[in-house]
């Protein structure tokens, strides 16, 4: 009997001491869980993954909260309002060229002249007009001559071995110098000042206007423009037309498209790639003026033009008369924008269907725009961006687990 009793003693005592073990133990286990389910929660948004030194930490500045998407897939930190990586943002811009262009083409000038033009009512008065209408014929030859003599001047021009061919493409190569070196500072500038720019087309269609044709007071003629515009049509594809004889609208759209990294397809006829992105549309898109109310910057805006003005949406004839204009802006139901070969009073003439330059419209309300326009073209791929990862919710699932565990363990000790 009291080695039974001993026994027993001896077991409740050591059952007591595994008892009071396993109980502390579980109030360990459900203070330190509980630690953990709390540290969750209070810092979830700072569940970031580890990345290297010196690498993009996930976190949005301005906030302090975990944003995945200000990082890219090699955390590189990427800027929210330009979109583009903010390591290198600016580059060094080469500066531009400086060469004599007629010193270096002296040897080909003077293998093309022109006298003209002629006063053929003063070269024949001398001769009877009725009724032998010997004047007459006169006025008409002489007419046809200086016709024939000013377009073998343009076409000799034109020739490779011509000192104004020689001249123009040395300074298409300046200008191109130039326009390279004032983009590239134009676009340093936009980056270092964070400036939100909605659309690629519209920012270079402004630069153009501003600093190639100096807010529109340079006239296609000028010998510095030129090559300008030979530049448009090569661009355009039409590198054989005249800049002073034939238009180059078309050619200053596409020339901009181009420049800005946009897939469409250049011309120098804008009812031709009109044409184009509305039988095959891409990256752009185009919509009749029944929806004008969507317009935006970077859209291009279409009309008729000409004495027979009268296109019809619904079925573009490739080649009839067109222009088409970049918009800059759009500020409420108001509009800016810009277009090549179009008419200044002060430039071109009282002549208003003769354009020579670049014009900039401003805050033309959209309601207030004439029949004339047929349609817009929308390049919709510019503005996209992907939207940023959803944060995922921090994982506490295992935590909750062991917890509930820890607690039901500790309850039943207790009732024992």
């Amino acid at each position: 009997m009291l080695k039974a009793d001993t026994y027993k003693r001896k077991t409740f005592k050591h059952n007591h001491h595994r008892l009071f073990m396993l109980k502390h133990l579980s109030i360990f286990l459900f203070l330190a869980f509980a630690l953990i389910l709390l540290s969750n929660v209070a810092f979830a948004q700072s569940n970031v993954p580890d990345v290297g030194e010196g690498e993009c930490v996930p976190v949005n500045p301005s906030t302090g909260e975990y944003d995945p998407s200000f990082c890219d897939n090699n955390y590189n930190q990427v800027n929210y309002t330009t979109g583009e990586k903010s390591e290198d943002q600016t580059k060094e811009c080469s500066s531009p060229i400086e060469r004599d262009c007629n010193s270096e083409c002296q040897q080909f000038f003077n293998q093309c002249s022109y006298t003209g033009p002629r006063n053929c009512n003063l070269d024949c008065q001398h001769l009877p007009s009725y009724p032998t209408y010997e004047k007459e014929a006169c006025i008409n030859r002489c007419v046809a001559d200086d016709s024939a003599a000013r377009d073998a001047y343009y076409d000799c021009l034109d020739q490779p071995n011509s000192g104004e061919y020689c001249v123009n493409n040395c300074l298409a190569d300046v200008q191109k110098s130039e326009d390279d070196y004032q983009t590239c500072l134009a676009e340093n500038k936009k980056k270092s000042e964070n400036i939100t720019i909605p659309s690629s087309n519209a920012f270079y269609a402004l630069n153009e206007y501003e600093t190639v044709w100096k807010n529109g007071t340079e006239n296609e003629s000028y010998p510095e423009m030129l090559p300008v515009i030979k530049n448009y049509y090569k661009i355009a594809g039409c590198p054989t037309l005249s800049p002073t004889r034939d238009a180059w609208s078309a050619a200053f759209v596409s020339y901009i498209m181009n420049k800005s990294g946009i897939n469409f397809p250049v011309s120098c006829t804008h009812t031709n790639y009109f044409k184009q992105i509305q039988d095959t549309p891409g990256d752009c898109k185009t919509y009749p003026m029944s929806q004008k109310e969507k317009i935006k910057t970077g859209d291009i805006i279409c009309r008729c033009s000409g004495s027979n003005c009268n296109i019809d949406y619904s079925n573009i004839v490739v080649g009839k008369e067109s222009h088409c204009d970049i918009v800059t802006d759009r500020s409420g139901d108001s509009i800016s924008y810009v277009g090549g070969n179009r008419w200044s009073r002060k430039l071109c003439g009282d002549d208003t269907s003769v354009g020579c330059t670049v014009v900039k419209t401003n805050d033309k309300p959209i309601s207030d725009l004439p029949s004339s326009y047929f349609g817009f073209i929308s390049c919709g791929s510019v503005e996209n961006q992907s939207e940023p990862p959803v944060q995922p919710f921090p994982s506490i699932c295992p935590s909750l687990f062991i917890l509930a565990v820890s607690v039901a363990f500790f309850f039943s000790l207790k009732r024992k």
